[in-house]
């Protein structure tokens, strides 16, 4: 059975780099979008500085080279054997009540 134990995700440089460059990133598309020629609504105005916003941000964030690493724990059940010597060339006193008594423990 597979269990994640770990988790990580880092970046080549800062992320406070990265948040910096988000921030920036937010406020020229702020800018670009105030005002649009030809003169659109409203809503259509944050649908695109939305799309913008994602996309350049994700760009932004390829170059900063993310790396995820996921560890994972194997846990295996154990198995236990049980050999049983069924021979008739041993000849011991007392032979069947170990006889008897291997039976009952392999049952």
């Amino acid at each position: 059975m597979n269990k994640i134990e770990n988790v990580n995700l880092n970046f080549n440089s800062s992320p406070l780099l990265l948040i910096v460059g988000i921030v920036i990133i937010i406020t020229a598309v702020y800018f670009v979008y105030r005002f649009s020629i030809p003169p659109i609504s409203s809503y259509l105005k944050i649908i695109l500085m939305l799309i913008r916003i994602i996309i350049v941000s994700l760009i932004l964030i390829l170059v900063f080279e993310p790396t995820l690493s996921i560890e994972y724990k194997q846990i295996f059940d154990p198995v236990n054997l049980l050999f049983v010597d069924n021979s008739k060339s041993i000849v011991a006193r007392d032979s069947s009540a170990v006889s008897n008594n291997t039976n009952n423990l392999v049952a």
